[in-house]
């Protein structure tokens, strides 16, 4: 067997490790913008629609974004799908995509607020500044009765005032014990707080940046616990310390949205999702985090959506941590989509989890998935479609996908390119391999895989793995990227028609030029991959039968 990158692994070499202890977190999700703005402080492009492609592509900046991004990146790819548009880079001059295509460009702006500071880091991205109006004006008259359920908190306010827009409160805190409805953070620092009253919305001031720092004797430094409704947008959320920690934790809740945040430099996750559903982070730039997202025993129909997840590389502990997300002991329906992902150790990890889709999501530049699970553990149902996986960087390792433990899962009509090892990776775990399960069941389908080794069997599968429709195409200077595949007592080859007699997998494969359209890869019309895939459940597509890969033209 080869050798595979331990489940939480600290390198990209990998080995296996221990799996630590469970580590009970709060991961919170963000779903909704707040619709009481006075002025549309996060106005999000919707996403456009077109008749030839069965989904939906988004290109778009970023909202806040920090100037950690490394100057080196190039142009990220677009997402696919019908969700609010990705914060993602900007096109480089003279590469916007091609009209040609049926991927619409938008844009997510930010906000509309004529007074919010920005400029622009090296990748591109707009970087917000925080404001320096984040005192409140003196013309508002109080209003004690506040029949609007409106309410204010600024740095030179006091908690004995009213909190009305001429009279704000000083903390988050006591915004959290007291209001009702909606409350304005102006722009500032501000101390962690806790919410343990449902429906509380708590809202940047248009134009103006609030931040929220963690401190000493806090273990996070936002948390929703045990709320049903409630939702944080426009904030800043940066500097937890504790170990195990969330900058943002939704604990025990329901229905929490978590949008257009910019969530940074916090020990151990970003954003914690726990024993909590339909939660939605969206629109959110998550970055210098251990992990940026964690879902730990989720409920149903938490959603991680149009959020640029970056940079996210610190170890937790000796075997945890540099993951974009993770979901971690979750049977609850989880949705990862129409993200970017640039520069983590690990894109997506699922551990002992089922019922996930991840569709969508461009990555980039880091591991793209990996699988795991406790002895007799299992995960069902994962869904991986329409992904766009590619490297940008040589000096950086970035491999494909573990799948050794995905029964009665889809991994179809993905595009992936140039990565290191394998773009599939694929070992029956229950033949006492560590952190393995069951991949019977398991479909890899209707993928364009280029310039890396596509698959790796690394023993044999059950007989009801299907590993067909397939198109692979060339080689690259990535590790192994000189061969197609791997077979375990077999070694290497780089012809598909040896892979197929010594496997029987491939039965309708093609290893011919896909003949792209661009570089965002992209088919053009004489493509040889326009048509010829397996028509597959839940997957869209025009013409007589799906197009192979991420693009349906």
């Amino acid at each position: 067997m080869q050798s595979l990158r331990s489940l939480h692994s600290l390198g990209p070499e990998g080995g296996h490790k221990r799996r630590p202890a469970r580590v009970v977190l709060a991961i919170c999700v963000v779903v909704m913008v707040v619709a009481t703005l006075p002025t549309a402080a996060y106005a999000f492009a919707s996403a456009s629609s077109q008749a030839t492609h069965p989904v939906t592509a988004a290109r778009a900046t970023s909202t806040a974004k920090a100037a950690s991004v490394p100057s080196s990146q190039p142009r990220a790819l677009a997402s696919y799908g019908s969700a609010a548009a990705t914060p993602q880079r900007q096109n480089a001059p003279g590469t916007a995509a091609s009209g040609a295509h049926s991927s619409p460009t938008q844009t997510v702006k930010a906000s509309t607020q004529p007074s919010a500071q920005s400029s622009t880091n090296p990748s591109g991205h707009p970087t917000a500044q925080p404001s320096s109006q984040g005192s409140a004006p003196a013309s508002s008259s109080p209003s004690p009765n506040n029949p609007g359920n409106v309410w204010y908190v600024a740095t030179n306010g006091s908690d004995s005032a009213d909190g009305s827009q001429g009279s704000p409160w000083l903390t988050l805190q006591h915004a959290a014990d007291v209001a009702t409805g909606t409350v304005y953070a102006r722009g500032g620092s501000y101390s962690g707080f806790t919410v343990t009253r449902s429906g509380l919305k708590f809202v940047a001031y248009p134009g103006e940046t609030p931040i929220v720092t963690g401190g000493s004797g806090r273990k996070d430094v936002v948390v929703f616990r045990g709320v049903d409704g409630g939702s944080l947008a426009g904030f800043t959320v940066q500097g937890n310390q504790t170990a195990y920690g969330c900058g943002i934790r939704v604990d025990g809740s329901q229905n929490v949205s978590l949008t257009g945040n910019v969530i940074r430099s916090n020990h151990s996750f970003g954003i914690g999702i726990m024993k909590s559903g339909n939660v939605v982070v969206s629109g959110n730039e998550l970055t210098a985090n251990d992990t940026g997202v964690e879902v730990e025993y989720g409920l149903d129909g938490n959603v991680i959506r149009s959020n640029y997840i970056h940079d996210n590389v610190t170890p937790v502990d000796s075997s945890r941590g540099r993951d974009g997300v993770n979901v971690y002991y979750t049977a609850g329906t989880t949705s990862i989509s129409v993200n970017t992902f640039e520069h983590n150790g690990t894109h997506v990890e699922y551990y002992e989890s089922s019922n996930i889709t991840i569709s969508g999501n461009s990555m980039s530049d880091g591991s793209a998935l990996e699988s795991g699970t406790d002895p007799g553990g299992s995960c069902r149902n994962i869904r991986f479609v329409r992904n766009i996986i590619t490297r940008t960087n040589f000096g950086e390792y970035s491999d494909g996908l573990i799948l050794r433990c995905a029964s009665d899962s889809l991994f179809a009509n993905n595009t992936i390119s140039s990565v290191d090892k394998f773009a599939f990776d694929v070992i029956d775990g229950t033949q006492g391999v560590e952190f393995g399960g069951s991949v019977a069941g398991l479909q890899i389908e209707n993928n364009i895989i280029v310039n890396c080794r596509a698959f790796s069997i690394d023993n044999v599968l059950p007989s009801s793995v299907v590993i067909d429709y397939n198109l692979v195409w060339g080689t690259s200077s990535a590790d192994y990227g000189q061969y197609m595949a791997y077979v375990n007592g077999r070694g290497n080859t780089s012809s598909l028609d040896t892979f197929r007699s010594w496997t029987g997998y491939q039965a309708h494969g093609l290893q011919v030029d896909p003949k792209f359209a661009d570089s965002d890869m992209h088919l053009s019309a004489q493509s040889p991959a326009i048509d010829m895939g397996a028509i597959l459940p839940g997957v869209s597509y025009t013409g007589v039968a799906p197009d192979l890969g991420c693009w349906e033209r």
